[in-house]
């Protein structure tokens, strides 16, 4: 939700993480010109045996799935999440005088696969958007955003003490 608070949510689902590390001082090269700090974000891991989860909360209801490759050499996992804030603040009428009608939903997918004993495969997808009307006695305002990425990523194990990573990546956001 871009208009709420300059983005009161953020387009990745929790249970999509793995680990968040944030850096505000001494960043490292591998992060280009960034001057006051960096979030990274790494992806969660399947935790082995295919699994399904749904989830509500108060703002959103989600659904993941995971599980492992048929050979065992690899991994993948689907998390989408939909915000239903539009649906509560139609049945609550908080606000009479304004009709407010934020909507969100945004989905990750990832697919891991071991090639050889040191190289590792991976595709990734994240998609996020958000619609926020606004409807009072003379105007109508509606507002859209839109972000998708994708990104290929191959990674060596060169040793016990260095990795190289390739990356390809493609992003839109309007």
């Amino acid at each position: 939700l871009k208009d709420v608070n300059g983005g009161a949510l953020s387009i990745v689902d929790v249970e999509a993480l793995g680990s968040v590390r944030l850096l505000t001082g001494g960043i490292p090269a591998r992060f280009g010109d960034r001057l006051s700090g960096v979030m990274e974000l790494t992806s969660a891991s399947p935790r082995g045996e295919r699994r399904a989860s749904l989830g509500l909360s108060m703002t959103n209801a989600r659904a993941l799935a995971e599980g492992q490759l048929g050979d065992g050499r690899g991994e993948w996992l689907a998390v989408a999440r939909r915000g239903y804030l539009d649906l509560v603040l139609g049945i609550t009428d908080a606000s009479p005088q304004v009709d407010l009608r934020p909507v969100y939903y945004d989905g990750y997918a990832k697919v891991s696969r071991r090639v050889g004993e040191s190289h590792t495969l991976s595709a990734h997808a994240l998609w996020a958007a958000d619609t926020m009307t606004i409807v009072d006695d003379e105007d109508t305002i509606e507002n859209s955003y839109a972000n998708g990425y994708g990104w290929l990523t191959w990674r060596s194990d060169l040793g016990d003490s260095a990795t190289q990573r390739t990356l390809l990546s493609v992003g839109r956001v309007t």
